[in-house]
């Protein structure tokens, strides 16, 4: 299936040379500088974004928006198949899982040295991420309840030598229990050791961070708090994101730069994208809005009181819609007379911040919850508020959610605008302290993960529903069993013979 992957063999065996200029893999080294090309370079989060409650309608006055960005925000299948569209993320995940499989099978046919473990390793983790990449996609979010019948994407780990190889969806359950056997197989080989910016690969603390999300999503808490210590030392404090030092710099394009440095603490993972994200994120009709800043993300009150520093680092943000510079664009000159090139995003893959979010939600889960409310006082503490704890973080949201139910029915708060939604997840979730800390979480999380899209996928796995304004028209709303919650796979895979998501 062609727009499946794209093969890395030789197809006609009677060949004796390469017919082009292709280099053979005949060393560890080209192995390793292959694996350059297991990394996507494309990133679900403009597909995201949008389908959040992170956005709002911001009226007709700001005109129309990019025809992507409106689809999203109404939850259609896209039609768009360039740039940052499902088409081209599904291409890009495939061409990564190829690179990793060819370098594989590679290794096993050249003499092996101290490097090959550490480069198998790398390369059975970039498989996983971009499998992983595609399963919160194009399927449902993992269920104990479901997964064992919910369609799945095809699991590629083997290089394809064949023109019209097939491949069925399999199950989530299946993927997931792939995912987990190439995470336990690669993790204890990874090493920072062979790469002079280990920050552009997965290094030690990054392949952790992704095997603490992964089982996170999985439900396996105990092994997702294990992946996170892993990650996060005794004190976080100076392993956060330290925003307040942003607020030192005076341009946009300087934010820019520290959000994606490798010599940001934060940062345990960065991935070069070819995307239109940067300057999609800031339009103005679709978006993030001043009231939305205010009440539920940025500007909004929380446990910790203000968050003083987030909201100094808007300089560059426009009107009506308030973002971070964190996406700006890289745009990459590739013809000096024309002044013509390629736009490009950097993707904070995994940061620290994040992980601890994946520890802090896995403690409550597990009911530790003083655990939890130290870990969210490190973050509240961090972005200039102050420390919380647990009687403090649950009593803010009992009493927000009872100030929104009563603004609401006095129509003095309309619904894009409530910060504390229910809840209705396949997985058992408490009334009372559990609820309310898991609010915090997500909350919390929200803001620091804004714009990337994982807004979306915590939606997904907690059964939010979502209400999006529509101007001058009633308002679209998101059910928990809506079928558009699931991301369509591309029209072209569907036409070659894959099963299509239920609609």
């Amino acid at each position: 299936m062609l727009v499946l992957v794209l093969s890395m063999g030789a197809c006609d065996t009677f060949l004796d040379k390469l017919p082009d200029k292709r280099a053979e893999i005949n060393s560890t080294q080209k192995a390793q500088e292959l694996l350059v090309s297991a990394y996507p370079t494309v990133d679900p989060m403009m597909i995201y974004e949008h389908r959040s409650d992170n956005a709002v309608d911001n009226g007709k006055k700001y005109g129309n928006a990019d025809r992507m960005i409106e689809e999203n925000y109404f939850w259609k299948d896209i039609s768009e198949t360039d740039w940052d569209a499902p088409e081209e993320l599904w291409n890009s995940c495939y061409r990564a899982i190829a690179t990793a499989n060819q370098v594989m099978v590679s290794l096993e046919e050249i003499e092996k040295d101290e490097k090959t473990p550490g480069i198998v390793a790398e390369a059975l983790m970039c498989r996983a991420y971009a499998h992983f990449l595609l399963v919160n996609t194009f399927c449902k979010p993992y269920s104990a309840v479901t997964s064992q019948k919910d369609l799945g994407i095809p699991y590629v780990t083997e290089v394809e030598t064949e023109i019209g190889t097939t491949y069925d969806r399999g199950t989530v359950a299946q993927v997931y229990e792939c995912l987990e056997k190439d995470i336990e197989q690669a993790y204890p080989y990874i090493t920072d050791n062979y790469y002079s910016v280990p920050l552009y690969h997965f290094n030690k603390r990054a392949a952790a961070a992704f095997a603490s999300r992964f089982y996170l999503y999985y439900g396996k808490y105990e092994q997702a708090i294990k992946y996170a210590n892993l990650v996060i030392p005794e004190d976080p404090s100076a392993s956060l994101r330290d925003i307040e030092y942003y607020n030192g710099l005076s341009q946009s394009s300087e934010w820019r730069d520290q959000f994606i440095s490798k010599d940001e603490p934060a940062n345990l993972m960065l991935v070069a994208l070819r995307s239109l994200w940067g300057r999609n994120y800031s339009r103005p009709r679709y978006g993030n809005s001043d009231t939305k800043t205010s009440l539920e993300t940025y500007r909004s009150e929380g446990p910790w009181g203000n968050l003083k520093y987030f909201d100094l680092l808007f300089g560059a943000a426009g009107y009506p819609v308030k973002f971070q510079p964190k996406y700006n664009e890289i745009f990459e000159i590739t013809n000096v007379t024309a002044r013509t090139g390629q736009p490009h995003v950097v993707q904070m893959a995994f940061t620290t911040d994040e992980t601890l979010m994946c520890r802090a939600e896995a403690e409550v889960m597990l009911k530790r919850y003083e655990e939890a409310a130290r870990d969210l006082s490190c973050w509240y503490v961090k972005k200039g508020g102050h420390a919380a704890d647990v009687n403090t973080i649950v009593d803010f949201y009992n009493r927000k959610a009872i100030a929104e139910k009563e603004a609401q029915e006095k129509g003095e708060l309309d619904p894009w605008y409530i910060l504390v939604k229910p809840f209705h997840a396949d997985f058992a979730v408490e009334e009372g302290v559990q609820e309310r800390m898991l609010q915090g979480v997500l909350h919390a999380r929200r803001i620091e993960t804004m714009y990337s899209g994982l807004r979306w996928l915590d939606i997904r796995r907690y059964g939010i529903e979502v209400c999006h304004n529509v101007d001058e028209e009633e308002p679209v709303y998101l059910r928990q069993d809506d079928l558009r919650r699931v991301i369509q796979i591309p029209q072209a895979v569907i036409s070659a013979g894959l099963p299509a998501n239920p609609r």
